[in-house]
């Protein structure tokens, strides 16, 4: 698409009423979203690294007060 081709298109948009934007953006908005969903696919997206162990640690703070200084950040 050609820059004069967008800057119709959003002439265009400011034409339209605050109920036809709003059903506009929530339309580019699923297609945003299923096409980050598609190229994450296809990239090969990793999982997240994860952490297996057979017994926790015997000093393992779990409390916030272990794990934070005095105020609590």
């Amino acid at each position: 698409m050609t820059i004069d081709q967008l800057m119709q298109v959003r002439e265009l948009v400011r034409q339209l009423s605050l109920q036809e934007k709003l059903y506009l953006l929530n339309d580019l908005m699923a297609q945003v979203i299923q096409q980050s969903i598609n190229t994450s696919h296809l990239a090969g997206a990793r999982p997240l690294p994860s952490i297996h162990l057979s017994v926790w640690p015997e000093k393992l703070p779990l409390r916030r007060e272990e794990l934070y200084d005095d105020r609590g950040r």
